[in-house]
């Protein structure tokens, strides 16, 4: 496989890893606070393709939530921590290649999805999390993929993107999401290096509507999933769990499988009769595999994803590969 988007980054991390003391520090730094920005693009994998899902850019904020202070957490000792998260995102699709300005030669449609999330994220002490969220979004114009790319690519001085008057039409949207994950080999922090989850995923709603599951392996420094940067946790409240060791270390490994039953960004708007001039099939199993490498201390994370994604759409002439890179910075420092 080739990932040299890793290759960039694991020297580094891997050095400072073995810098560090594995023993338990008497004091920690904790925040309450975070602000992290992920952008994926299919060139981070320098294969020198452009084409499919080939940009996102995410900006979130997190709050660890002080459960004694809401009703409906108090007093349920199952729960250990409580996270809440605010997301603005943009993605932006395209056919096989930029290169495509009819619509006779595009086996998918450009399109862009604008969306603002809400998501919370349950901690339960029995290595289970529990997450649901809630998306408005719209895709077509509104979403100002077409804009955003045109001026990227002019700003770094490459090619023109043409084929954007051919774009799925406007439509709002309204998604649903829940999600589960749980330990499947329970791991001590401190003293193993192995952990196991299995998840399912469940999206409902006019712009996406599938259901995923699929196991997580991590191997090397991980707090469990209440501490742990996987899931936004290493931030905390003044009261609840909180992390056992100052840094986190640890590579991943992740096979999916998703069904899907509809896709905005490739079927078009589900309530519109005008779709747009391009529109596709999508196929019902898509299978996904991500292998990572993850870094937190302190007030910083750091991690680079690869993905390997099989065709989403009947019309697709090949799978998709891109790369996330994640940087997170926490504060609000508790006392």
């Amino acid at each position: 496989m080739h990932l040299p988007c890793f290759l960039a980054a694991a020297p580094f991390l891997t050095m400072h890893a073995m810098a560090q003391n594995n023993t338990v520090p008497r004091t920690r730094n904790i925040f309450q606070n975070e602000i992290s920005l992920v952008t994926e693009n299919d060139n981070y994998t320098l294969r020198g393709r452009d084409g499919y899902y080939t940009n996102g850019i995410y900006l979130k904020f997190i709050h660890a939530v002080n459960t004694k202070k809401i009703s409906c957490f108090k007093n349920r000792p199952a729960i250990e921590k409580v996270v809440n998260g605010f997301e603005l995102g943009q993605a932006i699709y395209n056919p096989v290649s930029y290169n495509r300005p009819i619509p006779s030669v595009q086996d998918r449609p450009f399109a862009g999805y604008l969306s603002f999330k809400f998501d919370q994220h349950i901690f339960y002490n029995k290595h289970t999390v529990l997450e649901w969220a809630a998306t408005l979004g719209t895709i077509g114009p509104n979403s100002f993929g077409k804009n955003v790319q045109r001026w990227y690519h002019n700003v770094i001085g490459i090619y023109d993107v043409k084929g954007w008057p051919y774009q799925v039409k406007n439509e709002m949207s309204v998604n649903l999401k829940t999600a589960y994950y749980r330990s499947l080999l329970k791991s001590d922090p401190v003293k193993n290096i192995i952990n196991i989850d299995g998840f399912a995923i469940g999206n409902l709603g006019n712009a996406f509507t599938n259901l995923s599951a699929g196991v997580t392996f991590k191997l090397g420094l991980v707090e469990n999933h209440n501490n742990s940067s996987h899931f936004g946790a290493r931030v905390a409240a003044p009261v609840g769990s909180k992390q056992v060791r100052n840094y986190e270390l640890y590579f991943e490994y992740e096979p999916s499988a998703t069904w899907q039953l509809y896709s905005a960004v490739l079927q078009g708007g589900l309530f519109i009769k005008d779709k747009g001039p391009v529109i596709v099939p999508i196929k019902a199993l898509v299978y996904s595999n991500r292998l990572g490498i993850h870094y937190a201390q302190n007030t910083t994370t750091v991690s680079v994803v690869y993905t390997n994604r099989t065709r989403q759409a009947t019309t697709q002439q090949r799978n998709e590969n891109f790369c996330s890179i994640q940087f997170a910075h926490r504060f609000s420092k508790l006392k």
